[in-house]
């Protein structure tokens, strides 16, 4: 009777422990694929605001190019404006099919992406 006691205790002991351990590996893959989500967010932010700088630019020089060429500068800035409006007008036709749904799967994938933990784990 008193060797069942121990067992019983040493089992919940381990149930316990497992217990603990399996917390702690879920915090840290949560942290880890945050952290992940967020600098894959801080690169990409990098990178679209070096694309944006050169847009803005381009588009400056453009417009004083255009400007330059019809011999009215305010007439060049208005045909880049018209370019740009075409853009918008051609992304809101798009951007749910070929672009909010991507996005929204690569997110979804990045954060819920399994970790090493989870491979170790299905194994045994």
């Amino acid at each position: 009777m008193n060797e069942q006691k121990e067992q019983l205790e040493t089992l919940l002991e381990n149930i316990k422990d497992y217990i603990t351990l399996r917390a702690r590996i879920a915090s840290l893959t949560i942290a880890e694929n945050t952290a992940n989500l967020l600098a894959t967010l801080i690169t990409n932010g990098i990178v679209i605001l070096f694309i944006l700088l050169f847009c803005i630019f381009g588009s400056v020089a453009l417009a004083l190019w255009i400007g330059k060429e019809l011999q009215n500068h305010a007439l060049g800035f208005v045909i880049v404006a018209g370019i740009y409006l075409i853009l918008v007008l051609i992304f809101i036709l798009i951007k749910d099919k070929y672009l909010k749904k991507p996005l929204t799967n690569t997110v979804v994938k990045n954060l819920f992406k399994s970790s090493s933990y989870d491979k170790v784990d299905n194994q045994n």
